[in-house]
């Protein structure tokens, strides 16, 4: 498949297959803190990551609630882009103290974050809200997925005058 980069006018192949790849990162949240954008990812240069599936467990201090869960990706056509996920509580271990209220995310999507470099720059945070700060938390983040391999189009091979025929970040 070919694929038309607007803002950058170049023109880019995709390989045909590609390499399995996982993010995992875990985090706490001291009391005081409100949320945190939690982890940075670099990715190489001249790679394409697809996010396909989104999961987290977050623990929280009963009570409070999970404000927001975000990942911002970044492609060189445009810039970030920030996607937000739905977090559902799934159960209380009551109310005593140090129990804790556990809420999951577990969604199939399809994001693109793509290398940029040299030098190489972040192209992924996660980021985690929640409502109250009064005790700790803690959170845990898994993006599935692959990456492809970008390389430029050859002279000669074609390109659809209608431009790219799958979805892309744009």
């Amino acid at each position: 498949m070919v694929y038309r980069v607007r803002k950058q006018l170049q023109l880019f192949s995709l390989c045909s297959q590609g390499e399995p790849f996982q993010v995992n990162e875990a985090r706490t949240l001291d009391p005081g803190d409100t949320g945190a954008t939690f982890a940075r990812i670099v990715l190489p240069a001249g790679k394409l990551y697809v996010i396909e599936y989104v999961s987290a467990i977050i623990t929280l201090p009963v009570g409070q609630r999970v404000t927001q869960v975000m990942i911002d990706t970044r492609t060189r056509a445009s810039g970030f882009t920030r996607n937000y996920f739905l977090a559902t509580r799934t159960s209380n271990t009551d109310s005593r103290p140090g129990r804790i209220d556990v809420w999951i995310v577990s969604q199939p999507t399809r994001l693109y974050a793509e290398g940029t470099g040299p030098p190489e720059e972040e192209s992924i945070f996660l980021g985690i809200g929640r409502d109250k700060n009064d005790d700790q938390a803690f959170f845990e983040i898994v993006l599935s997925g692959y990456l492809l391999t970008r390389r430029p189009v050859l002279p000669g091979e074609p390109v659809p005058p209608d431009g790219p025929k799958a979805p892309v970040s744009v």
